[in-house]
């Protein structure tokens, strides 16, 4: 029933904006609340008190009293990728047209800092938790339904509380495999991080598709995918000698492919 700091240094709350009004103080609740119809007069005295006291209601203490955070965690794998920033963006306008708040973290596509992530999610009491392309096991996944409900991207998860939004990879795949191809292209490496149950699905998924696009005498080789430790991607492949080549350097927000 607090609110923070008025100009004074003191502390406003709500019963100091009712007397100030001249209503009682639960007058003052249902018009912060908007849950029964008030007098217009006692309306516009009690905006006329928050104005002149600066009074800021405290979300944390109205969510304790209703019950509701009104806010929606939002699990991304890297907040400062360009193929992230979209989503996030269209999630964040969603999400404020219903009167929600985003909590953005960060996974870092390790399951460790995911689970965390969640962990910190749920202490904050969000009423629902949306993971971009989340690394957790399904089977974690379908328990954390039971606590708050989920909407997944790029995956297939089966909870009574869980929404997906999957992708075709192997039809992404075979597309972007046939559109090289048709560039004449005919040396084709494809470049995964192969790790944790989700990583290896899709990878499958992907080379699925790579592969059903690929004619007779083209060549495509899958060799290592390392993170150095100042975070930059390095692939590598062999030539006929056996010896690694580098044929792509990239950051999270960069790439650059070394022909041969």
């Amino acid at each position: 029933r607090r609110a923070v700091a008025a100009a004074n240094g003191s502390a406003v709350t709500l019963e100091m904006v009712a007397k100030e009004a001249g209503v009682s103080p639960s007058t003052v609740s249902r018009i912060l609340n908007g849950t029964a119809r008030v007098r217009d007069s006692k309306v516009r005295a009690v905006e006329a008190a928050i104005a002149k006291l600066q009074f800021m209601p405290n979300p944390v203490a109205r969510s304790l009293a209703g019950g509701k955070s009104m806010s929606i965690g939002v699990v991304t794998q890297s907040i400062d990728s360009p193929f992230y920033g979209e989503a996030l963006a269209s999630i964040e306008k969603g999400l404020l047209r219903g009167n929600y708040s985003p909590l953005f973290v960060s996974g870092h596509w390790r399951e460790g800092d995911e689970r965390r992530c969640v962990d910190h999610l749920l202490s904050r009491r969000v009423e629902g938790i949306i993971l971009l392309t989340s690394c957790l096991p399904d089977s974690e996944l379908a328990n954390l339904s039971r606590n708050v409900p989920l909407t997944l991207t790029g995956r297939n998860v089966h909870g009574e509380r869980i929404y997906c939004l999957d992708v075709d990879s192997t039809m992404g795949a075979r597309l972007a495999t046939d559109y090289l191809i048709g560039q004449g292209h005919r040396q084709i490496a494809f470049i995964s991080d192969r790790g944790g149950e989700f990583l290896e699905l899709r990878y499958r998924d992907i080379y699925t598709g790579v592969e059903q696009s690929l004619t007779p005498g083209a060549r495509w080789d899958v060799e290592r995918f390392d993170q150095s430790p100042d975070g930059r991607y390095v692939a590598y492949t062999q030539n006929e000698a056996g010896v690694d080549r580098l044929v792509l350097y990239a950051t999270a927000t960069k790439a650059n492919v070394l022909l041969p």
